[in-house]
């Protein structure tokens, strides 16, 4: 396949990268973000477990997307909507997780006390640590 050069802007950067080298940094940081659920789910913090989980999920997602489509992935954090840009098939109920994953990514940011004491919690910051792996291997990261 030819080298694509892409340019990953930002409002604080903007830096010239192959199209492997950005998909490599996407898994990178996908890898880190489920390091980091990790760590926060050893210490408790179950809140950003699941919202490291959500990162990692949706940067390992982002990452095929460049793969497959050869441009920059779409600016969202719902899983689905990525999902379903690429070039594989997904079943109903990687639909259905994917779409219970992305509620993460703004109910851990508050500290809504109702939402912690029924959604941060031990069993499913290890129930989608897990998932996260699963899908990490679905999308070689």
């Amino acid at each position: 396949m030819e080298e694509t050069t892409v340019i990953i802007a930002s409002s604080e950067y903007t830096a010239t990268m192959s199209r492997d080298e950005v998909i490599a940094h996407w898994r990178k940081g996908a890898r880190q973000a489920l390091e980091l659920a990790g760590a926060a789910h050893e210490r408790c913090i179950y809140s950003l477990a699941l919202f490291h989980c959500n990162l990692a999920v949706e940067k390992a997602l982002k990452a095929a997307f460049i793969k497959d489509n050869d441009q920059e992935p779409p600016y969202t954090h719902n899983l689905v909507a990525v999902a379903q840009k690429l070039k594989r098939p997904w079943t109903k109920a990687q639909l259905n997780e994917l779409a219970e994953l992305s509620k993460y990514a703004v109910a851990a940011r508050y500290d809504d006390p109702l939402w912690m004491e029924q959604e941060a919690t031990a069993a499913k910051s290890q129930f989608w640590m897990e998932k996260a792996r699963i899908y990490f291997s679905l999308l070689d990261v």
